[in-house]
């Protein structure tokens, strides 16, 4: 099986043990994993003209830093967006990805893990990441009443929820 990491470019220590840990679990569950870091300005915000609901399923008319990452997840059996927080809300750069994620993850039958991480975050903080990403994208039938999809939200604040969400993970 093959598997998707797309990455905010913050170099922050704790991404990189979670990055580690993601990388090490798909490998020894014999999954081949590619990453791929987005920066702030590769992918634009959605504006919002509902082709790819209304006239082109699951495809932007923007031909930006989208297109290629949906034919790269097309191929895999499980997505995880990994992205710093700042607030509780995701970084600019995976805010955007992850809002147009629909047509990122176009495979009804991929994994969608959005894994969110801050060390300085508060407990309300964490709540408000996993709710945000949870309503936005899992339950956003009020938005998009036939687009309903599963996608696990997760946050690290330290190496220790990197271990267990790790564990959580299993990558099967």
């Amino acid at each position: 099986m093959k598997g998707l990491l797309i990455a905010d470019d913050a170099r922050a220590s704790l991404a990189a043990d979670m990055l580690s840990r993601i990388v090490a679990l798909s490998a020894a569950r014999g999954h081949a994993t590619t990453m791929i870091e987005i920066g702030r300005d590769q992918v634009p915000p959605c504006v919002g003209c509902l082709t790819c609901i209304t006239q082109h399923p699951g495809f932007c008319i923007s031909d930006d830093a989208i297109r290629p990452l949906a034919e790269e997840a097309a191929q895999c059996a499980f997505v995880v967006f990994l992205c710093a927080s700042s607030f509780g809300n995701p970084s600019s750069a995976m805010k955007n990805v992850i809002d147009r994620g629909r047509l990122v993850v176009r495979n009804s039958h991929s994994r969608q893990i959005v894994i969110g991480y801050g060390e300085t975050e508060s407990d309300e903080e964490a709540r408000t990441f996993i709710d945000i990403v949870e309503r936005h994208r899992g339950a956003a039938e009020i938005v998009h009443p036939k687009l309903r999809e599963t996608i696990e939200a997760h946050f690290t604040r330290g190496v220790e929820d990197n271990v267990r969400i790790a564990t959580l993970l299993a990558l099967v």
